[in-house]
């Protein structure tokens, strides 16, 4: 079996867990490597945006003054698409 590979520099906490429970299980090409790392760095991202959204109302007045969704809530469903 070969060496771990070491999380990339700049991964936070939740991105550095995914990015270590996944190569301690399974052994990954080059290209597999990448796409984990930004699959991780999109976990943290979530992670940033969700700790932003625990501040702020999950409504916004729209452009004719109609109650619409935050931009976060919209952003954070994005990036939820985009790992799954």
């Amino acid at each position: 079996m070969s060496r771990k590979p070491v999380a990339p520099r700049g991964l936070q906490v939740k991105g550095k867990r995914l990015w270590n429970d996944i190569t301690a299980n399974y052994e990954l090409r080059f290209d597999e490597l990448r796409l984990l790392e930004d699959v991780c760095r999109e976990v943290d991202l979530i992670e940033r945006l969700e700790t932003a959204l625990m501040d702020a109302p999950l409504t916004v007045k729209g452009s004719m003054g109609q109650e619409v969704a935050s931009p976060l809530v919209q952003e954070i469903r994005q990036h939820r698409g985009v790992v799954a």
